[in-house]
């Protein structure tokens, strides 16, 4: 993970003393999340961001000493503020569980632009006041999302027309038909005399 400003890694315990067995080094962490898709932030208590990954720097434009500089709240949308704060007020109380899913949120890069989020906050340790969130941009599923409504959409509307057009057709037909299969009654009855 790096501090966000020079892409040097920002290590706890920098020494080169190697990893206890089954436990990995703070350089080796830091270099697993620095590879991750997903955008991870580390923030204070204050919403300071503290550190970041390079998915954090592509996901919302800013360069890494320009996030050292802001909250965690400066890269959601004003609409989606309040429920950062209250879903980071929650895990202040409470430690996130298991089952947390996480919460949807809009983000906004540096250009301006929003982007659909899904959000994970926890704490960095069960008695400290230090929270990661991990980030996932789900804006190719929500487009992905409104494509396949629009195509349902269509799909329907398709389907209602052939129904309607099936429904005309018959009824342009059946009258024609009615009045031939009447009088090709009266013919075999031979009502008006032998033909």
């Amino acid at each position: 993970m790096t501090a966000c400003s020079t892409g040097q890694p920002t290590r706890t315990g920098q020494g080169s003393a190697p990893a206890a067995a089954g436990h990995a080094s703070a350089e080796e962490l830091g270099a697993i999340l620095d590879g991750a898709a997903e955008a991870i932030v580390m923030f204070d208590a204050e919403g300071r961001i503290t550190a970041c990954n390079r998915a954090t720097e592509t996901l919302f434009g800013y360069r890494g000493d320009e996030l050292l500089t802001m909250t965690i709240a400066e890269l959601v949308a004003p609409a989606s503020r309040d429920e950062l704060q209250k879903y980071v007020v929650a895990v202040k109380q409470f430690a996130a569980s298991e089952q947390d899913q996480g919460r949807e949120l809009q983000g906004r890069t540096k250009a301006g632009a929003t982007i659909a989020l899904s959000a994970r906050i926890g704490r960095t340790s069960t008695d400290g006041y230090n929270y990661f969130v991990m980030l996932h941009d789900l804006s190719q599923q929500k487009q992905s999302e409104a494509e396949l409504t629009l195509a349902r959409r269509q799909a329907d509307h398709a389907a209602s027309a052939k129904t309607d057009a099936l429904a005309r057709l018959s009824h342009e037909i059946r009258i024609p038909l009615n009045a031939m299969l009447g009088f090709a009654e009266v013919m075999i009855e031979e009502r008006f005399g032998p033909l």
